[in-house]
């Protein structure tokens, strides 16, 4: 699912965006059912990884639909230019080197009251509509605006809202290779 173009316009993050929903959807929905709720004894799941994914896109996309004076006045307007997407990928993949995530933003167990299936179908459709709205909410944000306002990540600290947008990328990448990895697919 690596993105062969590197992002850097609005135009490339909307086309990336797209492009993770889609491929996205594809990846996890080939996962087997059981397979994709079954708790390893070492890491994640993929159903794990797709709530995480949950978690860390649904606030992004919430805070690009707010006005942007409130923005300013709860994270402060940026004071350095927007780092470019490999520059802030390493400095994330830096940081998180030996950084257990706890918190709300860590995955609980996925708990199946339905069939594994119908579990995975619901995850995989929450996880869509979530970046389907942050895309909806990046189409509504002008070129400039992207690197004038920020936003907080709870490990890096405050960044640009284009830099946070790189961050969502990668890191849904992230997730997808540690999980292809572990499927070997």
């Amino acid at each position: 699912m690596e993105s062969a173009v590197v992002p850097s316009s609005q135009p490339d993050i909307l086309a990336s965006l797209n492009k993770l929903s889609t491929e996205g959807t594809t990846f996890w929905s080939s996962i087997p059912p059981d397979v994709f709720v079954d708790q390893p004894e070492q890491g994640w799941s993929p159903a794990q990884n797709v709530l995480h994914l949950i978690k860390s896109v649904k606030p992004v996309a919430k805070a690009l639909k707010l006005p942007r004076f409130l923005l300013r006045m709860l994270f402060g307007k940026a004071k350095a230019p927007s780092r470019h997407y490999a520059a802030l990928r390493s400095h994330y993949l830096e940081r998180i080197q030996n950084y257990e995530l706890k918190g709300k933003y860590a995955p609980e167990a996925v708990r199946v009251t339905e069939t594994s299936a119908l579990t995975q179908k619901k995850l995989v459709a929450s996880l869509t509509k979530a970046l389907e709205s942050l895309s909806h909410a990046v189409e509504a944000w002008q070129e400039q605006a992207l690197d004038q306002y920020q936003l907080p990540h709870p490990l890096i600290g405050k960044l640009t809202v284009r830099e946070m947008l790189f961050f969502t990328l990668f890191h849904y990448e992230h997730h997808a290779e540690n999980v292809r990895a572990k499927l070997k697919r």
